[in-house]
């Protein structure tokens, strides 16, 4: 918990801020919450995976765009690099959250394959019954 307070105040150096939190913490939360997103859309239980697809990486995404724009302010070994990396975290957590729309038409055709495939199992029902 020191770490992520000290991320969120900017204390950390940036290299660690962008590199530990921003890239490997994102991967890490990231492929996570897609394995779970996943799982729980193809369960037909939707809502649930839309939280944890979506909801839970939120915060890890707060702080570390906060984290790495203020240790980016406090950067004064290469001009100008500050200005890259508060671009390419705030682009990369944003490209990372609409990753999940790709995923969920994918396990929207799967859930409707699955469907299918049991199909002869499922008692068959006419709108015009």
């Amino acid at each position: 918990m020191k770490q992520i307070g000290r991320l969120w105040h900017g204390e950390l150096a940036l290299e660690n801020a962008f590199q530990s939190w921003a890239v490997c913490g994102g991967v890490a939360i990231k492929v996570a919450t897609s394995v779970l997103f996943f799982h729980f859309v193809t369960a037909d239980r939707p809502i649930l995976g839309f939280i944890v697809g979506y909801a839970l990486p939120l915060p890890h995404n707060v702080v570390v765009i906060v984290g790495v724009w203020r240790s980016a302010v406090r950067y004064t070994a290469a001009p100008g690099r500050d200005n890259s990396v508060r671009t390419t975290t705030f682009v990369g957590r944003v490209e990372l959250a609409g990753r999940h729309s790709h995923v969920a038409q994918i396990s929207g055709h799967v859930t409707a394959a699955t469907r299918w495939k049991f199909a002869p199992i499922m008692p068959q029902t006419s709108a015009l019954e």
